[in-house]
């Protein structure tokens, strides 16, 4: 019997993934079917049509275009990232010898430029196949995997349709985080420690990242977290030191919060608490109790990812706070659900599979909607039904627990 309930098993598990390559497969058929009847057309409306009222790949040309106009890049609302980026950028002002080199679209329509930008998303792509490998490496069963899921992941619209098409850093962040979880519990010292100088490095460009360290936290390693804490202060707020000190972090801080006060991005907590304070007649209201329910799921979600063991559904909740959490989030922060869908895939063969449930089925199907949905307002209620379906698993995972411990107490007691 134990021979066959392994064949059950076995082949519970290749239905799952046999699934999910079914219905990816699928939905890269229609993308490709309509980009070939539509000439492009669609695709040109989609990825390069004119976004938020920037220019196509802004988000890399426009800082390297601040550097050549000689201000101080923190005096400008829009820049709201960390000096480390802005040191990021600076690099690449110092490369690209542009004649109009003061201009974003110069920048832009120059075939240098068209190059830095076009080695800088391969090298990030290379190295995000290999992110790949060191997470689910083990987990598939066949080399083209790997190169159907980095492929078809950079061609979905999180990616392709926000991060490349603005050119936002958010690709390259999120590659750099893979790495760091794949080196994070190798046998050799030397890459444990590159695993926490790419968490600070990435918390530096872009503050969300420093999450990871909670994976540290969350297993008790004290002298790595220590570490990590250290590093962190090295690469946030030492390069503060090149461009301006105290009065950089300042502003800093200051464009932080304005783009909180004058931003609201469809989809997040902020923008559901503003709707529904607009809706009883007291918008004066919407702010604090956005920050309230912000506060709340986020002490669910912590209390969750510490109490139960790693999986999809407890990444995918400590990663919503990337993109739900706040009302500044650009659709481009969903490139971070590529984790959690890692996760899966490798829970899927990890995973003793007695019969095929929602998490084998329905699961895959959101993740595939969410990749693929070219409506950004649809796309968040694919996400917040995953959401909704990953806070249910870590529930009952958190009640078996507590009902197990209390049943143990007892037989103790008896």
């Amino acid at each position: 019997w134990s021979y066959v309930n392994k064949g059950v098993q076995e082949m519970n598990k290749k239905l799952a993934r046999n699934w999910l390559y079914f219905i990816w497969g699928i939905a890269n058929t229609v993308v490709l079917t309509v980009a070939f009847v539509t000439k492009g057309k669609v695709f040109k409306k989609i990825f390069f049509a004119m976004s938020l009222g920037f220019e196509q790949f802004g988000d890399f040309f426009g800082p390297i275009c601040w550097h050549y106009q000689g201000i101080n890049v923190y005096e400008i609302y829009d820049c709201n990232f960390p000096a480390l980026g802005v040191a990021f950028f600076d690099f690449f002002s110092r490369i690209l010898n542009v004649s109009d080199n003061t201009s974003q679209t110069g920048l832009m329509n120059s075939a240098y430029g068209a190059v830095i930008f076009m080695i800088f998303v391969v090298t990030t792509f290379i190295l995000f196949t290999f992110a790949i490998e060191l997470l689910v490496g083990t987990d598939i069963e066949k080399k083209w995997e790997k190169y159907y899921i980095s492929i078809s992941l950079v061609c979905s619209f999180p990616f392709m349709g926000y991060a490349v098409k603005t050119g936002n850093v958010v690709f390259f962040v999120l590659t750099l985080m893979m790495l760091a979880i794949g080196l994070k519990d190798s046998e050799n010292k030397y890459c444990r420690e590159i695993a926490l100088l790419l968490i600070a490095f990435c918390a530096g460009m872009k503050i969300f990242p420093a999450a990871l360290g909670l994976l540290y936290l969350k297993e008790k390693r004290w002298k790595e977290s220590l570490r990590l804490v250290i590093y962190g202060i090295i690469f946030f707020f030492v390069p503060f030191l090149i461009y301006g000190g105290w009065s950089a972090i300042c502003l800093f801080f200051k464009n932080m919060s304005y783009h909180g006060e004058t931003i609201l991005s469809v989809g997040t907590i902020p923008w559901y608490t503003t709707i529904f304070a607009n809706s009883i007649g007291r918008p004066e209201f919407a702010s604090i109790l956005g920050k309230i329910c912000v506060f709340v799921w986020c002490v669910i979600v912590l209390y969750l990812f510490f109490l139960n063991q790693y999986s999809w559904s407890g990444y995918l909740l400590l990663f919503s706070l990337f993109f739900i959490g706040s009302g500044v989030q650009q659709a481009y922060n969903l490139v971070y659900i590529t984790i959690p869908f890692l996760r899966w895939i490798a829970d899927v063969k990890r995973d003793k599979l007695e019969k095929l449930g929602v998490n084998d089925i329905v699961v895959p199907s959101l993740f595939i909607a969410i990749l693929y949905c070219y409506n950004w307002q649809v796309e968040y209620v694919f996400v917040w039904i995953l959401l909704m379906v990953a806070l249910v698993i870590e529930v009952r995972k958190c009640c078996s627990r507590v009902f197990v411990s209390t049943c143990d107490k007892n037989v103790i007691n008896q």
